[in-house]
This record gives structure tokens, sequence and C-alpha cells, in this order.
């Protein structure tokens, strides 16, 4: 069985783990964004480093509880250009070796009910075209996450980002 609960500074080195081989070469680690809920120095590192201000983080883990291993993560958080109106969705994984089994999935309704108790209109995110998101792709598809708009090309990467949002 799949639970979810709240990232806490036990959970944080697993999931960190975790996140961190799903997204190897992104400009922050999830493990940093995730250490950045606990910490608000770690916070302003990272605002800074990105030029932006984060107006909030949360983060929860899915723990699979015959194991007690951290098989997935999600989380939102606030930008000041549109904090009223939604929340971005951050760091979502699942395990590779877990996924199929609808974690991904019961992940982002998870999420996109912690959203609406926030009281925002719409839970966004950006993903990209590459070959290795294209399972998350059909799931937001599903998820009814549309296309908002599109982004740069990012020659490194082979791919394009750009961004989704479901009305909740």
């Amino acid at each position: 069985m799949i639970i979810i609960e709240m990232l806490t500074p036990e959970t944080l080195r697993e999931a960190s783990e975790l996140a961190n081989s799903v997204f190897p070469n992104e400009p922050v680690l999830p493990g940093d964004a995730f250490q950045a809920s606990f910490d608000a120095q770690k916070l302003k590192e990272i605002d800074e480093k990105l030029g932006e201000k984060t107006r909030s983080l949360c983060y929860w883990v899915a723990k699979d509880t015959k194991t007690e291993r951290i098989v997935g993560t999600t989380g939102l958080y606030e930008i000041p250009d549109d904090y009223r109106e939604a929340d971005w969705l951050g760091w979502f994984c699942v395990a590779p070796d877990m996924r199929g089994q609808n974690i991904g999935e019961k992940l982002l309704d998870f999420t996109a009910e912690q959203s609406k108790k926030r009281k925002k209109k719409f839970l966004r995110l950006y993903t990209s075209d590459h070959p290795s998101e294209q399972s998350a792709q059909h799931l937001y598809d599903k998820k009814r996450f549309f296309i908002m708009k599109n982004s740069k090309q990012i020659p490194s990467k082979n791919s394009t980002i750009f961004f989704r949002e479901k009305e909740l």
C-alpha cells in the first residue's frame, strides 16, 4: 500500500536521493529544494542562484508501507507573478521501478487537492518534450493539465520546455 505524507527531516535524505536521481541535471537539485523547505537560509541561497523569489515550499513523499521505502515525491510552491491564483507543482516523480502502478496519478490527485485547499484556481507545472518525460506527458494529458505556452529550446538537453496548467 502507498501512503502520502509530509516530507520530514527523517525522510529528507531518501526523498532527495530519489528525486536527485530522476532530475540529475537541474540548476538546483530537488534535494536542495527539499532542504530549503526546512531551512530559510537554503531557500535564500536558491532564490539568489535562480534570480527568483519563492513565496512558499511544501513537499510530500509517497511511501510503500510494506518496505517503508520512499517511492515518489511531490510538492507545491508559489512564485510572485501568480501566487494569488496558482500553485506550481514541484519535483513530482516516481521511482523508475515503481512506475505503472498508479503512484504518479495518486500523487497528482493529492497535490491538486492540496492546492484546492490553499484556495488556488490553477495548478501549474513546467516540463519538457524530452523522451525521458514521455510517460509523464501522457499522465499530464490524462489528468487534464493543458499546455499553456511554449518556452525555449534547450540545446544541451535537445528538448523544449513548456508549461502546463490544470484548472482546479
